[in-house]
């Protein structure tokens, strides 16, 4: 461990961590994963966001030269 327990995106990746490769579990980790990757979708999209249209803006940028 090392990161915090209480942001959500950590606790996720942490319990499907354990899931998978504590209880080799890839059923519940795959239903897990879709019961909960709606709701941090929105959170991990607007932390995201301002690197995409950075990415986004250079690809176009290279695709007309």
């Amino acid at each position: 461990m090392g990161e915090e327990l209480a942001i959500p995106e950590v606790s996720f990746g942490y319990h499907v961590d354990h899931l998978l490769h504590d209880c080799y579990l890839e059923e519940e980790a795959i239903g897990y994963a879709r019961s909960k990757l709606p709701e941090l979708l929105s959170v991990c999209s607007a932390a995201v966001a301002p690197f995409l249209e950075v990415l986004l803006e250079v690809n176009f940028q290279v695709q007309h030269r």
